[in-house]
């Protein structure tokens, strides 16, 4: 019982158990008559002055309570409405590329509202509480249905669900199609997506407890002996659980004494992985963007990857110098296995390999992948094996490239020459192009010169809208005096309507052409569009450019000044201009006279008059002889480059 003592008008203890009473001050009681104002029998205590001694019902603590179940019941019936934001971020982060990790992200997104329905008895008992839970299980229902609507559709959009013939069902005639895709794709699926979920938390116990320093070196004792053979079977499992029953391995691996770097090529997509299993786990180089996502940052710890930011030339310097180390170790750092052409092709030629792997100058073996399966395109064969009855491929490691002593001082000769070796191995030509983005692109001193310019399928999309020459000439006008103005940078919607389309869709084309944002430098534009339908001289075309660069009005350039120049004028941007710029400043002051020399008699880039531009002048006269409308093998070589069917992805 509580003891008499109150400020203000009640003081009152919360009873131990349903029937106990309640001593309450109750001072309104102005009627109620206690034991302490009336004549006490024999026996009786007297209590003080104010006090009843009859119960008084605690109705504010009751409502609390009622309006706490109310809360949680809405909370739980709101919950998948309130996941229907993230779902739609899942959907935009999967894309439409059907590989292990957007499909893995969508079948998560599907289980949540499928586990969701199947456990609603449960959730309605807890709402039963609830004096709305009609109400509250309807929106439940609604916002679970929903989730799924979204998973479905998602699905559909990639292709995913058996209901038409899609790329990755397409090689297959049905109804063998249908009974595959419903059968193999949802096993596969689990048991890949199970056993990297597995690999997660054993992959994270390699480095922990370790300190920043010793994280920096190999491990050794039994974090290397007992977590790198489980983590190295659960690899294999999931290409096998992929399809891949069995691997053919020609030749012998070579020691890390014997060759510290393993070259693999041709690299067609994410199951080229599956080398990483048959040799071993070496370690990578990937993406630091890499590190932040679920289960793949925990196996990039796991490997001690050599982490690059392709934003930060501070972390590219620092990555070199990593590799460098470790390749020269002499046996401490583990194996490194690369992909020196840098992104996915479709296999049918080596692009130009990246000097990456061979800025040690040590000894390298060549890694030759290839799948026996008879599909026309190895493009796609990632997106195909989930529904393969089995899935075959093989490795060849090839003996051991010693560089010479002019190779070793070459990186980029010591590069070309192991690519012109694969190349013959493999049966394929080699190219001198490399990719950048999304287009290949081919070397001029510092300069990108991309295979065909964007500015080419900007004219097309155009012609395609009916767009006369006079109109085309008309556009590029308008765009020069706008950017003469100062506004320079446009938005989608505003470039629709500075065309004169009706339709958004083309104008997010062009603007995707020169930008990954919905935002573009009209610069790069009307002048790559200007030399591409050929208005102006190269010189006229290059005193416009240094007006519109030349941000201080100075009349010279600086760094940064002329790799938008150039970005503009061959339609790609520039990410080593150092070596023009150290050209252009060697002799004389960066001026328009200065580059306009520099272009026109220089050994190297007098190429870029003489060859790239004059490349570009012939595709407009093609252009016009087929009423506008370019043949779609202009400028590629032999249709070898690169699928235009297939998007090049970055290696990771």
């Amino acid at each position: 019982m509580s003891s008499p003592g109150a400020q203000g008008g009640a003081l009152s203890t919360k009873a131990m158990g349903p029937k106990r009473m309640k001593w309450a001050l109750e001072l309104s009681l102005a009627n109620t008559r206690s034991r302490s104002d009336r004549q006490l029998k024999d026996g009786e205590v007297m209590y003080p002055v104010g006090y009843s001694d009859k119960p008084v019902p605690d109705t504010s603590v009751q409502e609390a309570d009622r309006n706490l179940v109310e809360k949680r019941c809405w909370d739980v019936a709101l919950g998948p409405l309130k996941q229907i934001p993230m779902n739609l971020f899942i959907m935009y982060m999967s894309g439409n590329t059907i590989s292990i990790f957007p499909i893995m992200m969508v079948c998560m997104m599907a289980w949540r509202p499928i586990q969701a329905l199947m456990s609603m008895s449960a959730t309605f008992k807890l709402l039963e509480s609830s004096s709305q839970q009609w109400l509250q299980g309807t929106v439940y229902l609604i916002g679970n249905l929903l989730g799924s609507a979204l998973a479905i559709y998602k699905c559909q959009s990639m292709g995913l669900l058996p209901t038409h013939s899609s790329d990755w069902l397409a090689f297959i005639e049905p109804p063998q199609s249908t009974i595959l895709g419903c059968v193999l794709f949802p096993i596969r699926i689990t048991l890949a997506t199970l056993f990297f979920l597995l690999m997660w938390p054993i992959a994270r116990l390699r480095l922990a407890g370790l300190s920043e320093e010793e994280c920096a070196k190999p491990v050794q004792g039994w974090r290397k002996w007992f977590i790198h053979p489980i983590i190295a079977f659960l690899s294999r499992s999931v290409f096998f659980a992929m399809g891949f029953f069995w691997i053919k391995v020609k030749g012998r691996q070579a020691t890390q004494k014997e060759a510290a770097v393993l070259a693999v090529a041709p690299h067609s997509g994410f199951l080229d992985m599956l080398i990483l299993s048959v040799a071993g786990l070496p370690t990578v180089v990937s993406r630091s963007e890499n590190s932040n996502l679920p289960v793949i940052g925990a196996l990039l710890e796991f490997n001690q990857a050599v982490l690059v930011s392709r934003k930060d030339p501070d972390s590219r310097k620092k990555c070199v110098t990593q590799i460098k180390e470790r390749l020269t170790s002499n046996g401490y750092w583990p194996q490194m296995l690369m992909f020196p052409e840098g992104t996915t092709t479709n296999g049918r030629v080596l692009i130009k390999f990246k000097p990456g792997a061979f800025l040690a100058g040590v000894p390298v073996q060549p890694v030759l992948l290839h799948y026996t399966n008879t599909i026309a395109r190895l493009s796609v064969v990632h997106r195909r094996s989930v529904v393969q009855q089995r899935y075959s491929g093989g490795t060849d490691f090839l003996p051991v490239y010693t560089p010479s002593q002019q190779e070793k001082k070459n990186p980029d000769l010591f590069a070309d020459n192991v690519q012109k070796l694969m190349a013959k191995m493999l049966g394929v030509p080699a190219t001198d192009y490399v990719m950048e983005g999304r287009y290949p692109v081919t070397k001029l001193g510092g300069l990108s010169l991309p295979l065909e310019s964007p500015s080419q399928e900007t004219l097309k999309m155009l012609k395609r809208q009916d767009f006369s020459n006079a109109q085309v000439e008309t556009l590029i006008n308008t765009m020069m005096d706008r950017c003469h103005s100062g506004q320079v940078m446009i938005a989608v919607d505003h470039l629709t309507s500075l065309l004169g389309l009706e339709d958004r869709q083309t104008a997010a084309k062009i603007c995707s052409l020169y930008s990954k944002s919905d935002t573009l430098d009209l610069r790069q534009l009307c002048l790559s569009l200007c030399m591409a339908a050929g208005y102006r001289t190269p010189k006229s075309l290059l005193h416009t450019a240094f007006l519109l660069y030349d941000g201080d009005g100075d009349g010279l350039l600086s760094a940064e000044d002329l790799s938008g120049l150039m970005a503009a004028l061959v339609g790609v941007p520039q990410y080593n201009i150092e070596e023009m710029f150290s050209e252009l400043t060697n002799k004389e002051q960066p001026t328009e006279d200065a580059l306009y020399d520099l272009i026109t008699t220089h050994p190297t880039y007098q190429k870029l008059t003489k060859e790239y531009f004059a490349r570009e002048d012939r595709r407009l006269a093609a252009d016009k002889n087929h009423n506008g409308v370019s043949n779609e093998k202009t400028g590629r070589n032999n249709n070898s480059i690169y699928d235009r069917d297939k998007p090049n992805e970055k290696c990771d």
